[in-house]
């Protein structure tokens, strides 16, 4: 039986393209939303999402399309092939690559993932229950299962498949309107997957959160735990897209082989980790992915390539296609031998930060951003916590945050959620003179 993507590639050279991939993504996800301490909503839906590249004549076009049924199909191709003729073309344009790849083989997916609607809710009170123990009276989230199947055809003869499922769990606790705690649990596996964890480490933040206090602007040593030190690793590793440093918004533009952190800080894009959130054996043009160090012991290493930006830098593709833009597939950085419980010891006196949202850019190019401080925040002096901490932000520049990186801790957490959308596996992390400033309305 010939299947949507490989009809759709099958007419896309019958129609005169030079080059074209067709990429079909068949997902199953179920979703409860609780609040309250109730589930709220429950949801299961199936989404095909069909992912087109085109070129002719170096005009190139990308476009993706969803739920397509095999009525439309003619058309979609129709507009695709117009669309592709109407774009100037690019001098940007590299081929496709070509050659015999070597995959890696042996990938496991547990596909029982796919089969826990009614689980869900349970997973839901494990963690409301878990919470409610630490003291926090209420508790909102969301939970994800999720199974997806990847297939990829290509006019270079690419025909490749490949499979992933995992469970995702966003939980925040109250235990006042601003005494609030979250925490993740994230797995490929249900062996590993702990909602009673999370219940009861969001609790425990919310809890110690009560009564905070407001503090003077200024610059703070910084202890930072696994979701905010996610969402600032995460930012980094995306800055190694060859594509933002080719436009030059990426202050890591021009600075290969230079010193840009700290020297306890090493990142790498390891998609080969076996049962990582990220695992991914090819990338969008159908290249083998590899594990790619971005910044090591401080100094930086490598970009993120796909064909047309390597092309450009003279360099090779390192699996990261985004055919128009590379990005990480599965950041980790690498843990230290300090013990997580002897950070804020070291720390001494500064502010223990567990979270932060809304990042944001003033200056791309050279990294300088704020993100609002959010959930547990505490003041801490003689590495003891004295009081929770409100109403203030990080307005710093990125480049700056991971020079002062002091100290990194021993474990490493999976995280992935809105703030942190590419798996990110991190330690904790103690930052000296982080400067801080206060949040809009205080």
């Amino acid at each position: 039986m010939v299947e949507l993507h490989e009809k759709a590639l099958k007419m896309l050279a019958d129609r005169g393209v030079d080059e074209a991939i067709v990429i079909l993504y068949e997902t199953e996800e179920s979703s409860v939303r609780y609040a309250n301490n109730e589930p709220t909503v429950a949801l299961s839906e199936n989404i095909s999402t069909l992912t087109i590249y085109s070129s002719i004549k170096e005009r190139c076009f990308i476009g993706s399309f969803e739920n397509v049924t095999e009525d439309f199909l003619e058309k979609i191709v129709d507009d695709v092939i117009t669309l592709t003729k109407n774009t100037p073309p690019t001098p940007f344009y590299a081929p496709l690559p070509r050659g015999f790849f070597n995959y890696r083989v042996g990938k496991r997916v547990e596909r029982r993932i796919r089969q826990l609607d009614e689980q869900l809710v349970s997973h839901v009170s494990e963690a409301v229950n878990a919470s409610r123990e630490a003291g926090a009276g209420r508790s909102a989230g969301i939970i994800y299962s999720s199974h997806m199947v990847e297939k990829l055809a290509s006019s270079t003869g690419l025909s490749l498949q490949e499979e992933f499922a995992s469970l995702t769990l966003n939980h925040r606790a109250f235990a006042s309107p601003e005494a609030t705690g979250q925490w993740v649990s994230c797995s490929t596996s249900l062996e590993s997957f702990n909602p009673c964890e999370a219940g009861r480490k969001a609790g425990e933040i919310a809890v110690m959160s009560l009564n905070p206090v407001l503090i003077e602007e200024g610059a703070y040593d910084v202890y930072m735990g696994p979701l905010i030190f996610a969402n600032m690793m995460s930012e980094v590793a995306d800055f190694a897209s060859g594509f933002l440093v080719q436009i030059e918004m990426s202050f890591m533009t021009g600075k290969i082989g230079e010193k840009i952190g700290s020297e306890k800080l090493t990142i790498r894009d390891d998609p080969t980790m076996p049962g990582g959130l990220g695992e991914k054996v090819f990338d969008d043009e159908g290249m083998p992915t590899q594990r790619t160090t971005i910044i090591e012991n401080g100094v930086l290493r490598n970009y993120l390539h796909n064909s047309r930006t390597a092309k450009i830098a003279g360099a090779s593709s390192t699996g990261n296609a985004g055919i128009i833009r590379p990005h990480p597939w599965n950041i980790v950085v690498e843990p230290g031998n300090t013990k997580e419980e002897d950070m804020l010891q070291k720390l001494g006196k500064g502010l223990y930060l567990t979270n932060s949202w809304y990042t944001r850019y003033q200056n791309y190019r050279t990294g300088d951003f704020s993100t609002v401080i959010r959930d547990g925040a505490f003041y801490v002096e003689d590495g003891e916590i004295k009081h929770p901490v409100k109403g203030s932000r990080i307005s710093d520049n990125l480049q700056r945050i991971i020079s002062n990186i002091e100290e990194i801790s021993d474990r490493l957490y999976p995280i992935k959620w809105w703030e942190v959308t590419t798996p990110t596996y991190v330690p904790t992390a103690i930052i000296r003179n982080v400067r801080i400033t206060k949040a809009f309305g205080y």
